[in-house]
């Protein structure tokens, strides 16, 4: 009856419309962005992880290899594990081959992989450091400087 007296008949007008559909936009552009920001922190997360277990194979090559990391890689024990983990590694980043191992040096190691919502490579070494670095691991040759990280 009030709709009646007003000279308004009952309903939304275009502009109404128009902005209710605008606001719903822009709420679902935030939640989208969102979404987006959660799944490059959720692989981040499981390139850390797979980084950890490269490691963990790192030393236990060096342990059945007379304690040498030359060639670690390369060691029969532990190809196939190695080969589920960098390609893990590599869907994540998107990018092939970008699991950086070094491992020239007899007491020396560096492994690497760049992240997707951080900037920097996440990276482990032989001192049990376990960080985000800027860059992948350094190539140096068995008489250079240690295979380390690279520091912030």
């Amino acid at each position: 009856m009030n709709a009646k007296l007003s000279g308004r008949t009952e309903g939304l007008t275009i502009i109404e419309v128009l902005v209710v559909v605008a606001i719903i936009g822009i709420l679902s552009v935030l939640v989208l962005s969102g979404v987006g920001i959660s799944r490059k922190k959720a692989s981040d997360g499981r390139i850390r992880s797979d980084i950890r277990q490269i490691r963990v194979l790192a030393e236990t090559s060096y342990n059945e290899q007379g304690a040498s990391y030359v060639d670690w890689s390369q060691h029969a024990s532990i190809q196939s594990e190695l080969t589920v983990l960098k390609a893990d590694v590599d869907e994540q980043t998107g990018v092939p081959d970008s699991t950086i191992i070094r491992e020239s040096q007899e007491k020396e190691f560096c492994i690497s992989a760049p992240l997707k919502a951080a900037d920097g490579h996440f990276c482990t070494d032989v001192t049990g450091t376990i960080r985000l670095a800027p860059s992948g691991c350094p190539d140096h040759p068995i008489d250079g400087p240690p295979l380390r990280c690279p520091e912030l």
